[in-house]
């Protein structure tokens, strides 16, 4: 629903209207007695133009300020909406929980991530856990792989790359900052993905950093992408964990339980 409509419901009371209504009012002879619930026809009116501008402002979250920005993917549109939280992914062990870390195998890193680091360096590396609260002892935990961080290649100009995977139920604790926008998630090689951004605020330089994620549930298992870096390279950054999320969920067999130990 556009703008238009909403002035041509608040004009739908045409002068023709309001003259007849006037005129029966005239022709009435008998005195109009104010009663005490009179105020229930304005009220109504009230109500309803609420809600036909809700109607029309709830559909248009950029009006707000919430700009939706997307990326035209081969497999897709894919929307990123603006968060309200700064919550990103992240993973915790339970306390005194023993867990072990190893790296990923060549071959592991193919089967998981395809090309999607292009070029780059990257780290990527499996937990394992050695208690019970995942099951039994050596059960993976999670994979977690990324770029620009942990002394690895800075990649593009300083754009940090992070990507955690997990199968139902064993890991990733907090996705708050895409879970909220599930019922909008969007369709990208067959598979649904949610995805959102963050602006941080000024750092005592005066500069912001942008956050884009995107998340999604295939074959059993949590997928969980990350870029960020400087608000200036937004596009840049938002172009580029498009190009990852579209490469990954070709991946629609995806099996972490080939991960051992």
């Amino acid at each position: 629903m556009k703008n238009e409509m909403l002035y041509a419901a608040i004009g739908a009371a045409d002068d023709g209207l309001l003259n007849r209504c006037e005129s029966r009012v005239k022709d009435n002879p008998r005195p109009i007695r104010r009663r005490h619930w009179a105020w229930v026809l304005p009220t109504a009116a009230c109500l309803a133009l609420v809600v036909a501008v809700t109607a029309i402002f709830g559909n248009n979250l950029g009006w707000f300020g919430s700009t939706i920005y997307t990326a035209e993917l081969d497999g897709g549109t894919l929307s990123f909406y603006k968060s309200s939280t700064p919550d990103a992914a992240c993973y915790a062990y339970a306390e005194g929980e023993d867990v072990s870390m190893r790296s990923l195998t060549q071959e592991e890193r193919e089967m998981l991530y395809f090309d999607a680091f292009g070029d780059l360096d990257f780290y990527a590396e499996g937990a394992f856990a050695l208690g019970d609260r995942w099951g039994l002892d050596t059960t993976l935990i999670h994979v977690t792989a990324g770029s620009g961080s942990d002394g690895s290649d800075q990649g593009y100009d300083d754009v940090s790359t992070k990507i955690i995977m997990s199968q139902d139920g064993n890991s990733i604790a907090e996705m708050q900052a895409t879970k909220q926008f599930q019922h909008m998630a969007s369709v990208i090689n067959g598979v649904q993905v949610s995805a959102g951004y963050f602006i941080t605020h000024e750092n005592s330089r005066g500069e912001r950093s942008v956050i884009y994620m995107a998340s999604y549930e295939v074959n059993g298992n949590n997928v969980y992408i990350e870029c960020g870096g400087s608000l200036e390279r937004s596009d840049e950054i938002r172009a580029e964990i498009a190009r990852i999320t579209e490469t990954l969920t070709l991946n629609s067999g995806l099996n972490l339980m080939s991960i051992v130990y």
